[in-house]
């Protein structure tokens, strides 16, 4: 079916000898360049490495729910089968400090209802600092990684910049050479 096709692509657009200004040339090249555009893809991942490297520090939590069903009880006709519902949830943070230093808090709570019997209720917390003396100490040894990812982010930038840089370079002196030419 001739009429249902869609084109894709626009067509290059013809421009006469000498028409085309250096602005022009400079953002066509620019807008259908794959090397920047793989630059700019590439740029993306180096991002997400570098928050990945600064979150290392920030505040982590988690809540998780807990459900169970447990049935006991003989075969014996005389004795009924009793089923137990366990539920509950556990809420933890920890935090990694500058120094190495860990700090964690967890707090857990279960209720158990048993048929013919009294619900029970438990409730336990446990909170933990950890701080190292020796090796791992420090904040210039725990800092390493994310001064690492915060420095390559910097020459990251650098290289894009120079790829940008060295594109438009190549494309007004590829204009020039071309204008010298036609005159």
């Amino acid at each position: 079916n001739k009429g249902s096709e869609v084109s894709w692509s626009k067509p290059a657009p013809t421009i006469p000898h000498g028409k085309m200004r250096l602005e022009e040339s400079v953002a066509l090249a620019l807008r259908h360049n794959r090397t920047i555009k793989s630059a700019y893809l590439n740029r993306i991942s180096e991002k997400y490495t570098l928050q990945v490297a600064e979150d290392e520090f920030n505040l982590d939590y988690s809540i998780t729910p807990q459900y169970g069903l447990s049935s006991t009880g003989r075969s014996a006709v005389d004795v009924p089968r009793v089923n137990t519902h366990s539920y509950g949830s556990s809420f933890s943070l920890s935090k990694r400090a500058k120094t190495g230093a860990s700090l964690s808090f967890a707090w857990a709570n279960s209720i158990t209802d048993a048929e013919e019997a009294k619900p029970s209720l438990t409730t336990s917390w446990t909170l933990s600092a950890t701080q190292p003396l020796l090796r791992g100490a420090g904040i210039d040894v725990n800092t390493v990684n994310l001064r690492t990812a915060r420095i390559t982010n910097e020459n990251n930038i650098l290289s894009l910049q120079s790829t940008l840089i060295s594109t438009i370079t190549s494309i007004i002196t590829t204009y020039r050479t071309y204008l010298q030419t036609y005159r």
